[in-house]
Order: C-alpha cells, then sequence, then structure tokens
C-alpha cells in the first residue's frame, strides 16, 4: 500500500475509531491472554501458529492487535500477505496498524523501523497519534524486550516511540537475566502496600516469563512481612499464570494455598477464585 493510500485510508477510518471497542467474553479475554504468552515463546507449533492467523482477521480489535503482536515478534511466516488480507475489524487501530508495517515490509523495513514516532508523523493526524503511537509502541517495545532477552542490546531512544507504563517496566527488566527479573519483580510485590496500576503493569511482566519461579512466589506469599496486599499480589500473579504451569506446579500451588487461612476476606475471597481457576487449567 503507497503512502498516499495509507493516509487517505486513515483520513478515512480515524472518526470510526473506538466506535468498535466492545467488551470481551471470558473466553476471548482467555485468547487474548494465550496470545500474549505467545510474544514470549522461541517458537511457535502448527496448532499456535492457526491460532494466530485467526486472530488477525477476529472482528475484536484486542484480539487482532494482540495477534499483530505475535506475528510480528515471530517474524511470522508469509506476514506480508496476512496483513494483506485485512487484520481486525475495517474500523479498528489493528487494521491500521498492520498495513503500516505491510507497507514497510514492502519496502524492506523490519516493523520496528515502521513504528517509529517519526515515521507514523508522516502518516497519521494529529488526532490518531496518541492511541496510535502508544499501541505501535508496544508493539515495538515487545520486539525489543524479546531482544535484549536473547542478550542483544539495543539501540532504540525512548523518543522514538512512545511507551506506557507497563511498556517501560517491560524493557526496564527485560535487561536484566530472566532469574534476577522475576526475583525482584517478586521483591517488589511482596512489599506492596496498595495494588495499583503500577503493581498490576509488574504482574503483566512477571506473566512474559515461560518459567515462573513458583516456589519463590510461595515463600513470598508465606512470609510473616508480606502483608494483605503483597500476598493479594501474589495471588494475582498466579492466577495471570494459571495456564502456564505443570500439573505438578498447580498441584504445589493449590496444596500452599490450601494451608492458608486468613482472617482478610479479601485474601480468603481470591484464594477461593484462584484455586477455582487452577482446578479448572488441570482438567
Amino acid at each position: 500500500m503507497k503512502p498516499i493510500h495509507i493516509m487517505a485510508f486513515i483520513l478515512a477510518c480515524v472518526s470510526a475509531l473506538g466506535r468498535n471497542i466492545e467488551p470481551l467474553s471470558p473466553d476471548e479475554e482467555g485468547v487474548v491472554s494465550k496470545l500474549e504468552a505467545l510474544q514470549w515463546r522461541a517458537a511457535l507449533s502448527s496448532n499456535e501458529t492457526a491460532l494466530v492467523a485467526n486472530s488477525l482477521v477476529s472482528p475484536k480489535d484486542t484480539i487482532a492487535e494482540a495477534a499483530l503482536c505475535v506475528a510480528a515478534a515471530h517474524d511470522f511466516r508469509d506476514l506480508r500477505e496476512h496483513l494483506q488480507r485485512g487484520v481486525g475489524p475495517a474500523n479498528g487501530y489493528s487494521r491500521l496498524l498492520a498495513n503500516i508495517i505491510a507497507n514497510g515490509l514492502e519496502n524492506r523495513q523490519q516493523p520496528i523501523e515502521s513504528l517509529r514516532r517519526n515515521h507514523l508523523l508522516e502518516i497519521v493526524p494529529p488526532d490518531a497519534m496518541d492511541q496510535l503511537g502508544q499501541k505501535a509502541g508496544h508493539i515495538a517495545a515487545v520486539l525489543t524486550a524479546k531482544t535484549l532477552r536473547n542478550g542483544v542490546s539495543s539501540n532504540i531512544a525512548p523518543n522514538e516511540f512512545t511507551f506506557s507504563s507497563f511498556d517501560q517496566k517491560l524493557l526496564l527488566y527485560s535487561g536484566y537475566p530472566a532469574a534476577d527479573a522475576q526475583r525482584m519483580i517478586i521483591q517488589v510485590l511482596g512489599r506492596a502496600t496498595v495494588a495499583g496500576a503500577d503493581e498490576y503493569d509488574l504482574i503483566r511482566v512477571l506473566a512474559s516469563y515461560d518459567n515462573l519461579a513458583v516456589d519463590s512466589v510461595l515463600a513470598t506469599f508465606d512470609d510473616e512481612k508480606t502483608g494483605e496486599y503483597g500476598k493479594l499480589l501474589m495471588i494475582r500473579a498466579v492466577e495471570k499464570l494459571a495456564s502456564c504451569f505443570t500439573d505438578a506446579e498447580r498441584e504445589k500451588i493449590k496444596t500452599a494455598f490450601g494451608k492458608h487461612h486468613s482472617r482478610s476476606e479479601r485474601i480468603e475471597r481470591a484464594l477461593r477464585q484462584v484455586s477455582a481457576e487452577l482446578e479448572k487449567e488441570g482438567e
């Protein structure tokens, strides 16, 4: 797609952006969680590749965006062809991002090059730049984080992209070895005195690692120095990663949580919820 055509497409769609946002069902939220996990895999199976391909054409923008990020992170086979088929809803951000990436591929640009702020400013109208820039920044953050985790330094400058608070944390911790990053995040969450946006960002970063240090999470949960919010955050971290555990790890967590008794109704309620989730994932 030529740059002038991208501009025309964006101008035609920008007034409709946001109208397509719809709440996701529990099953659809599960698809998004699976796609977010696939971003970090070393390789995709045939079934996982099919999931990504099907999700790229989802009518839900959130699902299509997550699939686009996976496709870019894995240098998806025939990526340009998939993008040209039409990603996500016609008036969604995922369609705009896909067309920008596809146009870059035609010009022999890697996706991260197409998503730079200066490039977007050339083709994106001001009233779409904030939202589109942050979504482009998220894909760039995932691509860069994977590079860092593979031991390759990155030379991107912060002013080249619009990074959210989550993206900034993702890049920060991706600069450390995986075991050290997990240990630091678990320590911060265990000491938390609130459960706000920053803490839930850290849970998302923790969920981006394939092998969660289950013993460290359980030790922090049982530590007498861990307060109510720290315990709640440990439970939420386990809940977020429920589908990633082995059967043995799920049993270990259920046993540990089953022995815990708290005077806090919030903790008891959270334990019941996570136990049900672990049970469901183990079926």
